[in-house]
């Protein structure tokens, strides 16, 4: 048998928020749930880049984010908070 990784995609999508929105200040900003992380994120993670980590997680809000007094380092705090309101950590 073979999977359709669009139908498991599908399914995955139906099942986990898209994104976790956060504010800074006035603004908000929105990373994605770990299961919709892009592979420069698992890459930069790999390498311990921090900064790499946070402009792949954030993308082009990266400098808006920065801008607003946001550092990198900042993000694993919204990533905890995450975790914790649905019950699991990030090794899950």
């Amino acid at each position: 048998m073979a999977y359709s990784l669009d139908e498991l995609r599908a399914r995955q999508a139906g099942a986990v928020a898209a994104d976790i929105p956060f504010t800074l200040g006035a603004e908000t900003f929105h990373i994605p749930t770990p299961e919709r992380w892009p592979d420069a994120v698992l890459l930069a993670g790999k390498d311990a880049d921090v900064v790499a980590m946070g402009k792949a997680l954030l993308g082009g809000q990266y400098e808006p984010f920065i801008a607003a007094g946001g550092r990198s380092l900042d993000l694993p705090l919204i990533l905890d908070a995450y975790a914790a309101e649905q019950g699991a950590t990030l090794g899950e």
